[in-house]
């Protein structure tokens, strides 16, 4: 019988490790060195329910990014939800968004 392999974020998702190049490349200012992008820019995940957002949260964000080497701004990485969306008009200037560390903030 074939052992199964546990389930993982980082194995089951490119999520993170997309998440973990733009982290780096902040750290190493190589948006603002290779493309002129300032170096304070944000990455917007949408996704479909809070729960899901709250989940990407955890694993991505505070088990990963926040943590060295990488030590990832909270803000840099913005999560929002098609549920929030809907339930504001679909108006994104006008609904909360959520930082790694879950804090709202509107744009």
């Amino acid at each position: 019988m074939e052992k199964q392999k546990k389930r993982t974020f980082w194995r089951d998702t490119s999520l993170l490790r997309k998440y973990i190049v733009y982290a780096r490349a902040l750290m190493t200012k190589t948006a603002l060195k290779e493309f002129g992008i300032p170096k304070f820019f944000h990455v917007l995940t949408v996704t479909t329910t809070p729960g899901h957002m709250k989940a990407i949260q955890e694993e991505a964000y505070r088990k990963n990014l926040s943590r060295r080497p990488l030590s990832a701004e909270p803000r840099q990485f913005i999560f929002g939800n098609f549920q929030t969306i809907a339930e504001h008009d679909n108006d994104i200037f006008n609904m909360p968004f959520e930082d790694g560390m879950g804090e709202r903030f509107w744009l």
